[in-house]
């Protein structure tokens, strides 16, 4: 991260995962917890440990390690001895040395409990970006976790995600023996103290754990005109001296607390700079619009009432590449992706973080196609405990929900999909029999074909739904197509030249943008049924439902409704709404 004073080199890569406002109020902390909580000593190789017997032979070594056969030769054929000396042939004993005794591995354990609440909370937060930091550099391996949770939540790294999932854990209770045996018990934290073991929390931890494990008591200095907190180091049965620590802003310490990962929202500079190389996304319900941007994921509220209303938040994932966006109620559900492993996000009202799922590292045989920086995200549909999305490469998957979270294969090859009442609709291009399937998704039946259309060009289609009814279009030609509802099929020409972007569920009419890309026509049968004009040139268009969003060339951006054809939203090339 650019900005920051050279003495916060050391932390700069898990600063830039903050904010640059909030890196810089919790920055200035660091250096001085790395002096409280010390160094771990550099990683030393095998070669550095002490003697320990011979393991075989090398032409290289002291004198006193060569060979008796060595010395013979010396005896007897003095100048073959030099011969073989010179040219590096002489034999010597290698030695065998042991490992050296260090720590293998920094076990932070945290207390989550009542009196840990508010400052005390972000000085855990800070210790725990300094300690990771500081066994990174010591390259031995992270296991961080809360006492009073199950052990097997325990993080072994600090991430977006995986900082969030920590902050998410609380309880009504403080720590007690117990809790201490179960995390001795599952983790095998001896008593010899072979590794770093850190204890943060409260003063009520020194009854915890032996008398050797380092602590770090943490709690607020209660004096009127004050906001400070102070820090008590504890290693090896020696107590440092108390610190005081300047606390943030109250409205930072908000942040921190709660989602720490958010960019403020400043509207106009943040859109400007964002919507020429945006992809836009509507939601499965269509009442939030999804702006994917290098800052972040915003997301837009479109409802009713129109653009004056519109509400916005952003979400960062930064740390990991989007993979789908979806709902349920009111929340707001991501999943991401680091290229090994999928997490489930929830965001709850105002866009803060509620919960994250992680699935196990997914195996090559699944054949999961992670995106990448410019894959526009799938849709997210949430039916009968599962999440079902589809991958880069056209294939259904199911997330069941855990723990853990797991994932299942559903379908291949799937050009477009969603969700009609209690069952999954889905166009599947088959090289033997091109059309959509329909399946009851909770009863784990196979995908059961209902329509199909015997061609073996590659299939364009379309999928929606009209109040749990499903609807498709499938193109049966050059500028053909036909809108089929399982009652009757409507053949409808489109110009060649056009792009359809989808299907309107309450006309059943095909949604296209003209060929200069500047109106976009509704189109059943013979008859064009409506008509929208854009204010320039469309760069992006995306429809759902009832609604229609584009992005326009040069900036700006307009949602507007496909039937009362008013606008749900506007925002001109300044970002300005």
């Amino acid at each position: 991260m650019t900005g920051l004073p050279p003495s916060l080199a050391p932390w700069s890569g898990i600063l830039s995962l903050f904010p640059r406002d909030l890196a810089a109020t919790i920055g200035p902390w660091l250096p001085r917890l790395d002096l409280a909580f010390g160094r771990l000593p550099r990683p030393r190789t095998k070669d550095d440990g002490p003697p320990d017997g011979f393991s075989g032979l090398s032409p290289r070594g002291a004198p006193e390690r060569l060979l008796m056969s060595e010395w013979m030769l010396a005896m007897e054929e003095p100048l073959e001895f030099e011969r073989r000396l010179v040219m590096g042939e002489s034999l010597h004993l290698l030695l065998e040395r042991r490992a050296p005794a260090g720590a293998k591995r920094t076990v932070i354990l945290t207390d989550v409990g009542p009196s840990q609440l508010g400052p005390p909370r972000i000085g855990q937060l800070a210790s725990l970006l300094v300690l990771a930091a500081r066994a990174r550099a010591a390259q031995v391996e992270l296991v961080i976790g809360a006492l009073q949770s199950d052990p097997d939540t325990a993080l072994t790294s600090l991430n977006e995600v995986n900082i969030q999932s920590w902050l998410n854990q609380r309880s009504p209770r403080e720590p007690n023996a117990e809790d201490w045996r179960r995390w001795e018990s599952a983790h095998r934290l001896t008593r010899k103290l072979a590794d770093d073991l850190w204890l943060l929390g409260s003063p009520r931890l020194r009854g915890l754990g032996p008398r050797e494990v380092a602590r770090a008591e943490l709690s607020e200095v209660l004096w009127p005109g004050q906001r400070k907190l102070q820090l008590l180091v504890e290693r090896r049965g020696e107590r440092g001296r108390p610190m005081e620590l300047e606390l943030p802003s109250p409205e930072a310490g908000v942040r921190l607390l709660r989602n720490p990962f958010e960019v403020p929202e400043q509207r106009g500079a943040l859109l400007k700079a964002s919507l020429s190389g945006a992809l836009i996304h509507l939601s499965p319900s269509g009442r939030r619009l999804f702006l994917r941007t290098a800052a972040g994921l915003i997301a837009f509220a479109v409802d009713q009432r129109g653009p004056s209303s519109a509400e916005s938040r952003i979400y960062s994932t930064r740390e990991q590449q989007l993979v789908a966006v979806g709902e349920r109620s009111k929340q707001v559900v991501l999943v991401t992706s680091d290229g090994e492993k999928l997490s489930l996000l929830s965001y709850g009202r105002r866009g803060r973080f509620s919960a994250v799922h992680q699935t196990a590292a997914l195996p090559e045989a699944l054949g999961f196609w992670h995106p990448g920086a410019h894959s526009p995200p799938s849709d997210l549909w949430f039916l009968r405990g599962a999440w079902y999305l589809r991958d880069q490469g056209g294939t259904l998957f199911r997330l069941v929900m855990g723990p853990p979270l797991t994932i299942e294969k559903v379908a291949e090859r799937v050009v477009s999909w969603t969700l009609a009442g209690p069952q999954l609709v889905m166009a599947v291009d088959d090289d033997t029999e091109v059309g959509p399937r329909i399946f009851q998704a909770g009863g784990g039946e196979a995908p059961r074909p209902t329509w199909s259309l015997k061609r073996r060009a590659p299939l364009e289609a379309f999928v929606t739904s009209d109040r749990g009814r499903p609807l498709w279009a499938v193109k049966s030609g050059e500028g053909e197509w036909q809108i089929d509802d399982q009652r009757q099929g409507i053949m409808t020409m489109v110009d060649p030249s056009a792009t359809v972007i989808g299907l309107e569920p309450r006309r059943g009419a095909l949604v296209v943008l003209t060929p200069a890309r500047r109106a976009i026509l509704f189109l059943r049968g013979a008859r064009e049924v409506g008509r929208i004009y854009l204010d320039g040139t469309a760069q992006d268009v995306v429809t759902r439902h009832d609604r229609v969003a584009a992005l326009l060339e040069g900036g700006g951006l307009r949602v507007l409704h496909t039937v009362e054809r008013h606008e749900l939203l506007r925002i001109d090339p300044e970002g300005n709404p």
